[in-house]
């Protein structure tokens, strides 16, 4: 597996470190304040310089694995799935090293999501670009949009991979009319259990242009799931049995108010309730969450609405970043997320989702509680800021955005947020129980 290098100078200027501290070409790494650093790039621009949708798992053996994609910047024709190990809860890392990348310019490998399953084996499931002519004529690989869902295996605790298998992602009608363009799709999080303790994953699927029915609409995406019905059983690749959800070819959405007809809904997040019905907030271009809940393992949706603290109360405000849900050990739910409607850094506000790289920060986090008898299953506390770049950029894309497209583990007793820092560093947050002492549902629960 070889990569297609975009070679380039090193850039900024020398940096002083104290004894035993990590190394980087810059100190920018340290404004979030992290407890664990995962990877730092060693120079301004390289092949290595974006690193982006960071899923730490543990393995059967008890290690930490971090996945991430990893190329020269978000959208470049050398990105590729790596992965890199800690046997000592988080406190070190090995290098990185690569699992799936471009032997020829274009056919990136992104966005890998593991699983462990019941019987011991690691899946990993992750987009994949086959056809170089199609990102060349559709610009699949600038939109990160892939072609087809890869998977690999391992069987010796993520060491090893398997050879790679290649599903096809559902058609819609949303998709071309062309057979030979495949339905543009970005996969998103960990899969999480169902009510039957079988693993689905969420993914966002785009409609493509000849479907776009605004003028002036560039792009449309919904949420689906994909459930895997027989992974716990451990088979081959070739007999895992998918199953796509909803039913419904529309998935997820939300309307934009400013652009009637058009769907801008994507990277939902899921988490499962005691009560065995599903619950995901999703990404919106509307300055807030929004949500759905279904009550038959993901065959159908509630019509999705704008997530809020409880019932009746403040929405809960983000941009156009994804705002996953992580349920927690002891019961309850923590909620990651940026307490602004796209304004951050001057962006507009509140109904676009650009500049992307601007307006995602800073890092909030909420704890959620389950109601049981509420319309909204899962009400807030008040929100916490925990972290911030100050909007200084970092990294060759000039962003400054704040833990996006992130991971939580719980081991040992520590609960770690792992998340990628101005999609660059690599970095760790304790989210200890006496940070979330305070942060207790109340009904007078609203923004700081």
């Amino acid at each position: 597996m070889g990569r297609y290098n975009l070679k380039y100078g090193s850039y900024g200027q020398p940096v002083h470190y104290e004894e035993g501290e990590p190394t980087c070409y810059t100190d920018e790494w340290k404004r979030t304040s992290p407890d664990y650093v995962v990877y730092l790039p060693q120079q301004f621009m390289g092949w290595d310089t974006d690193n982006v949708h960071f899923l730490v798992t543990e393995t059967p053996k008890g290690d930490l694995l971090g996945f991430w994609t990893q190329g020269t910047y978000e959208g470049s024709d050398n990105e590729c799935v790596v992965a890199a190990r800690s046997t000592d809860g988080g406190q070190s890392w090995g290098e990185p090293v690569e699992i799936d990348g471009p032997d020829v310019r274009y056919q990136v490998a992104t966005y890998a999501s593991p699983v462990v399953s019941d019987s011991g084996r690691i899946y990993l499931l992750y987009g994949k670009i086959l056809d170089e002519s199609l990102t060349a004529g559709h610009q699949l690989a600038r939109d990160r949009t892939v072609t087809a869902l890869r998977g690999r295996v391992s069987d010796d605790d993520g060491h090893t991979w398997s050879d790679p298998v290649d599903f096809e992602i559902r058609r819609t009608r949303y998709d071309s009319e062309d057979p030979a363009i495949p339905p543009a799709f970005i996969i998103w999080q960990k899969p999480i259990r169902d009510s039957k303790g079988r693993w689905i994953f969420s993914y966002s699927s785009g409609r493509h242009k000849s479907k776009v029915s605004t003028p002036g609409c560039e792009s449309e995406a919904r949420c689906m799931f994909i459930r895997f019905d027989n992974l716990n059983d451990g088979p081959d690749l070739e007999d895992l049995e998918l199953t796509f959800l909803p039913e419904s070819e529309d998935g997820l959405e939300a309307p934009h108010p400013t652009e009637p007809g058009t769907r801008r809904t994507w990277e939902a997040s899921l988490a499962l309730l005691p009560d065995g019905r599903l619950f995901a907030p999703m990404t919106t271009r509307m300055g807030a969450l929004w949500y759905s809940v279904s009550e038959d393992d993901g065959a159908t949706w509630r019509e999705t609405e704008p997530l809020r603290y409880r019932d009746d109360g403040e929405r809960v405000l983000h941009p156009a970043s994804p705002g996953p849900l992580f349920a927690l050990a002891d019961g309850r739910y923590l909620l990651q997320y940026h307490n602004n409607e796209g304004n951050a850094s001057g962006g507009p506000q509140p109904l676009h989702g650009l500049p992307y790289g601007f307006n995602r920060r800073s890092l909030f986090i909420a704890v959620g509680e389950y109601q049981p008898d509420a319309h909204q299953p899962i009400w807030f506390s008040k929100g916490k800021r925990i972290a911030d770049t100050d909007g200084v950029s970092a990294g060759i894309q000039g962003r400054n955005d704040c833990a996006t497209y992130g991971s939580l583990t719980e081991k040992g007793g520590k609960r770690i947020l792992w998340y990628p820092d101005r999609k660059h560093f690599l970095l760790g947050k304790e989210i200890p129980d006496e940070l979330l002492a305070d942060m207790n549902w109340a009904p007078e629960a609203v923004l700081e």
